[in-house]
């Protein structure tokens, strides 16, 4: 299943780097992003491509109501939009710069996270 996941997010990057591309070689001045928006880019990137199993947490349905959730998420998805378009390693700098200790935050089950307890208290 692992390798089934990352041989879709492989295809994934890869269209989007297509994508890149073709957008780049037909308009020269602004490149155009592929998310238009941190929620577009929350809900049709990061959740679907990024969850990890969180233990006694899980994701909060309304990881908006969160600013710091909402913050961090907004940095990640700037962040791609202009690594994406760095040659050779921007991609991975973004995972080593920028997912992964956002990832650890948002995922620490703290109240600024995206993520909550699925403890129940007595």
């Amino acid at each position: 299943m692992a390798e089934d996941m990352r041989l879709a997010d492989d295809a994934v990057l890869a269209e989007e780097e297509q994508n890149t591309v073709d957008a780049a070689a037909e308009d020269d001045e602004k490149p155009q992003p592929v998310f238009r928006n941190v929620e577009e880019f929350v809900v049709n990137r990061f959740l679907p491509v990024y969850c990890r199993p969180l233990g006694d947490y899980r994701w909060r349905a309304q990881w908006w109501k969160h600013s710091e959730a909402v913050s961090r998420f907004h940095a990640l998805w700037h962040a791609r939009e202009v690594l994406r378009y760095e040659p050779g390693t921007g991609m991975a700098v973004w995972y080593r710069d920028h997912l992964d200790p956002h990832l650890e935050v948002l995922s620490a089950g703290c109240s600024g996270g995206a993520a909550s307890s699925t403890k129940r208290t007595a």
